[in-house]
């Protein structure tokens, strides 16, 4: 496409408008849009690189088999993807750290430290990179590390603190947590630690405790620090985005005390890592009374644990909680729900008028799936726009749904995973939806488009590696970003890579 074949009428578009238009482009086609003409290139420039990730090595090498299962082609297609999209990262770094102008573009940095174990020298040059990078990075509000091949440095968040005055989420892998100076980051609103799979195996075979890493973070977050104004202030205050994290016998130290003392909290997450003993699971509902009643931003709560049956007095706990909360406009809960006790949630939930994301996990054993939709649809408001189920021991097929999009039309991201039996496509699931956008069906993600007076999902579904590393830019919203932020995915790369 060239300036001539763009219609006249739409050449004279404000810039501004060409902004908003790229802006609301998936990914792949406002990345195009750099190499259509110069007007489309200056307009897409600030959409494509407000986010950038950088893979050292690469992703689908740490999740490959062992090495035996692998033919020589298939390794050295892994080689060479390592190679280069770490050849990659260092040019898009050394960009940065020379380029004022394109550095002040990045809004979010990813790093994806996937580098083979044995590969430490590259890992010490990826982080003198990046050290040399992010002076630059002025408008910067989100840093976020996964994995930790190389792991982040204290270096790496002293110049965070130092040069990124914009910086309002900070993410780092768990068990590095404690190692790192973030009581330094005083302008960040959330820090959250990342779990990759080698955190998984320390928690799972390994036995390596959560809490010392979870602890030393929320002592810094409460760290006293000197203020501007000659007081004394601690990263708490600041915090919007609270997650608090649970394993086994660990829950954190002075729970009611935490939760008293976050003037400025949107958003709370109370969940395990894995699993929870009893009095743990008690202890993070019967904290709940000392989140303070008037909070004036406080509008999206998710609570766990995964898969776990509240007892009645939990159960009630939560119910008093949501009545008190008529502002909440986002709610998750992966405790799983029997259809036996489930009456006062339901009419707990009709009172939040202002509610728009939705996440429960149903235990269909005794209801089956389609009772418990058309259940819950008497009990919600009509303008819930994102809604995610889990229907343990369901079963669904082409009738099972068609009542939700009728009484749910605004929907626009739906997660929906039977655990059971389904006997229908991705299209034949949403077939009456008409405002949908993305869905999640069955582990998969899949963009949606209209054609015609129909949606369809585009083919293929999502990739792995955008699944595993997903942010708010690949949903497109950050609501729905935060809707799944707890959720697991079946790895589903091709096995030939």
């Amino acid at each position: 496409m060239t300036t001539q074949t763009i219609p006249r009428h739409l050449s004279r578009l404000p810039p501004e408008l060409w902004v908003k238009i790229v802006e609301g482009l998936p990914r792949g086609a406002a990345r195009s849009c750099l190499f259509v003409n110069k007007l489309f290139h200056d307009v897409a420039l600030p959409t494509v690189f407000a986010r950038i990730a950088l893979s050292f090595g690469a992703f689908e090498a740490q999740q490959a088999p062992t090495e035996k299962s692998l033919d020589e082609p298939a390794l050295a297609r892994l080689r060479t993807l390592e190679e280069s999209r770490s050849r990659r990262a260092l040019e898009i770094l050394a960009r940065i750290a020379q380029d004022q102008t394109f550095a002040e573009l990045v809004r979010t940095l990813q790093i994806q430290a996937c580098n083979a174990d044995e590969d430490e020298l590259s890992g010490a040059e990826q982080n003198e990179r990046l050290l040399a990078a992010i002076p630059n990075l002025k408008n910067l509000r989100v840093f976020q590390w996964h994995w930790s091949h190389p792991p982040p440095t204290e270096t790496i968040v002293q110049s965070l603190a130092d040069s990124c005055p914009r910086l309002k989420r900070f993410e780092a892998p768990l068990f590095l947590l404690e190692h790192l100076p973030v009581h330094l980051l005083r302008s960040v609103e959330c820090i959250r630690a990342t779990i990759s799979e080698d955190d998984g195996v320390s928690l799972t075979f390994r036995n390596e405790d959560p809490g010392v890493p979870l602890e030393s973070l929320l002592e810094k977050m409460q760290r006293p620090l000197p203020s501007p104004n000659g007081g004394e202030a601690c990263l708490l205050d600041n915090i919007t985005d609270l997650e608090l994290l649970f394993q086994n016998e660990y829950a954190p130290r002075d729970l009611r005390g935490i939760l008293s003392k976050v003037p400025h909290l949107n958003s709370l997450t109370m969940v395990p890592l894995q699993d929870v003993e009893d009095e743990q699971q008690e202890e993070m509902y019967g904290a709940l009374q000392a989140l303070p009643p008037n909070l004036p931003s406080f509008d999206s709560f998710a609570i766990g644990p995964v898969e776990e049956i509240m007892t009645p007095t939990q159960f009630d706990a939560l119910c008093s909680f949501l009545r008190g909360r008529p502002q909440l406009r986002a709610f998750v809960t992966k405790c799983s729900l029997i259809d036996a006790d489930v009456e006062p949630l339901f009419e707990a939930l009709g009172t939040l008028q202002n509610l728009q994301l939705l996440g429960l996990y149903f235990e269909c054993t005794g209801l089956p799936t389609k009772e418990w939709l058309d259940h819950l649809l008497v009990h919600v408001p009509a303008s819930l726009t994102a809604l995610a189920l889990d229907l343990d021991h369901g079963f669904a097929n082409k009738d099972t749904f068609t009542e939700l999009w009728s009484r749910l039309p605004a929907l626009e991201f739906v997660y929906v995973n039977v655990h059971g039996a389904t006997v229908l496509t991705p299209n034949q699931f949403i077939r009456g939806a008409r405002n949908l956008r993305l869905v999640c069906f069955q582990d998969r993600f899949y963009d949606v488009e209209r054609h015609g007076d129909e949606l369809r999902v585009v083919m293929p579904p999502w990739p792995s590696r955008k699944v595993r590393f997903r942010t708010a830019e690949d949903f497109g919203c950050a609501d729905w970003e935060w809707l799944m932020r707890h959720y697991s995915f079946f790895d589903y790369m091709p096995a030939n890579y």
